[in-house]
């Protein structure tokens, strides 16, 4: 699956096919090829094929949440579908984890959406942050940018002072990791 997600992500997806579709073959319920490919059949804007894997990721109970999150972003919804139901019903169940709530709500959301029932949605939209954020661990993340600020050091630009080009235009910006900064 590795190699597949390496084709899919250099915008290779017809070569990313046959990668999922032999690690299915062997394994029919790995998890990483069946929501791969389903990935790379909506990349190919085949979506019938994709909604019938994910249904079928569904039905063998391998990551419901994220098999119904991408399931709904297959295509537009006009009337409400029976996999509606389905999310909510999902929903309802007393074991579910933060992640499991996350994806079901966000799912909930997009169909609800889709159908104009935009309070609904809302109201899942809303829920699902809620569980995003309780995910979240600062001290990962701190360790994470202390270990960006470590990585890029004076030592490590000085090293650098003699590459690149003599241009004195500006090309590169270098700054904190989605700092939300605009270039004018």
């Amino acid at each position: 699956c590795g190699l597949g997600r390496a084709y899919a992500g250099f915008d290779k997806a017809e070569m990313a096919l046959p990668i999922y579709q032999r690690a299915l073959e062997t394994n029919r319920d790995h998890l990483q090829a069946r929501l791969g490919l389903a990935d790379t059949l909506i990349n190919l804007g085949q979506m019938d094929e994709a909604a019938t894997c994910l249904k079928e990721t569904i039905a063998r109970r391998l990551d419901v949440p994220g098999a119904y999150r991408a399931l709904v972003n297959t295509r537009k919804f006009s009337t409400e579908p029976p996999e509606l139901k389905s999310i909510l019903d999902e929903l309802g169940k007393p074991a579910i984890s933060a992640g499991e709530q996350y994806g079901l709500h966000l799912a909930a959301g997009k169909v609800l959406n889709d159908l104009g029932r935009y309070d609904e949605a809302m109201d899942h939209f809303l829920k699902a942050k809620t569980f995003k954020t309780r995910d979240f661990d600062v001290h990962s993340y701190r360790r994470r940018i202390d270990s960006l600020i470590g990585l890029f050091d004076a030592g490590l630009v000085a090293s650098k002072a003699g590459y690149g080009n003599p241009s004195e235009m500006p090309v590169f910006v270098l700054g904190m990791p989605r700092s939300g900064t605009t270039l004018t």
